[in-house]
């Protein structure tokens, strides 16, 4: 007979996939109030944008200066 698909990880990533993942430390996701496919995403390695509804994500602001606020 036919069996049933059972969550095996309790919903956890695998370790592999974390130690290779950009997107670990999202600090902020801010979706464009006029284009909606177009998401921002902070993390502490750097800033990020898809413009595909998050499909492909970019880092931007490679040269941006460091600001206090």
């Amino acid at each position: 007979g036919a069996r049933s698909w059972g969550v095996v990880n309790n919903g956890l990533v695998a370790p592999d996939v974390l130690k290779s993942s950009r997107a670990l430390g999202v600090t902020r996701i801010k979706v464009d109030p006029h284009e909606s496919d177009t998401v921002y995403s902070a993390t502490l390695n750097g800033l990020y944008v898809t413009k595909d509804g998050g499909q492909v994500w970019n880092r931007i602001g490679d040269t941006l200066s460091p600001i206090k606020c």
